[in-house]
């Protein structure tokens, strides 16, 4: 009998063409030809085509952000981690650096380390931290400015990462952030290193994510 584990393995694989390459190929297709009504026929709509275009738009950036998941699901489940030591303080250093160019939300941050360096894959580990600072800031009020909080600590031999946001409503979102694209590849990339991810409600307006690193890795 072939175990469930195994199964999945298989239709990963047999799906790694579709998810790679024809799905994102037909969505950008998709965009291309939404570009082209945008540029050509939008002078010519009234107010109620304007907004089926824009509603086409929202449905077509949908599609690519599931699309984009499933690319990353299939190409994971043929890598290979390579593990080694990874600096905490230059990481977080390079986290902030591209958080204020990719993300619209003002950020002001506050790192506390008690533990330096962890055992893990870049590739997998920094990515990872990338979509749940990202989920996390961006669940309640976008363009609103926030405070990641940064620390890292020991306790019974293992290494613990912890990333809070502040920020007003955010405790509330715990529940529905765990159920983001980004959150759900973030932990099955951070299981493949044998991280645990424990989302949630760190303290009142504070949403947070806790890496705790196998004893192994620490």
């Amino acid at each position: 009998m072939v175990s469930p584990t195994t199964l999945a393995e298989r239709l990963l694989d047999a799906l790694h063409q579709t998810n790679s390459h024809d799905l994102p190929n037909q969505v950008l297709s998709l965009q291309s030809l939404i570009n082209l009504l945008d540029m050509d026929e939008a002078t010519r709509l009234d107010a109620v085509g304007r907004e089926y275009l824009r509603r086409l738009r929202a449905v077509a950036d949908k599609i690519e952000g599931q699309v984009s998941f499933l690319k990353a699901i299939s190409s994971l489940a043929r890598h290979v981690p390579k593990m080694s030591a990874i600096d905490l303080p230059d990481l977080f250093r390079e986290l902030q650096a591209e958080a204020r160019s990719v993300l619209e939300t003002p950020l002001t941050w506050s790192v506390h380390l008690a533990v330096h360096t962890v055992k893990g894959d870049h590739d997998l580990l920094y990515p990872s931290l990338g979509d749940l600072l990202k989920a996390m800031v961006e669940c309640v009020s976008p363009r609103t400015a926030k405070a990641v909080h940064i620390a890292s600590s020991r306790a019974a031999e293992r290494t613990v990462v912890e990333m809070a946001v502040s920020g007003l409503g955010l405790e509330k979102r715990a529940a529905i952030m765990g159920q983001r694209s980004e959150v759900q590849l973030a932990r099955e990339r951070l299981r493949l290193l044998g991280i645990d991810l424990h989302v949630g409600a760190a303290r009142s307006d504070c949403l947070s994510v806790t890496l705790t690193f196998s004893p192994s890795d620490a």
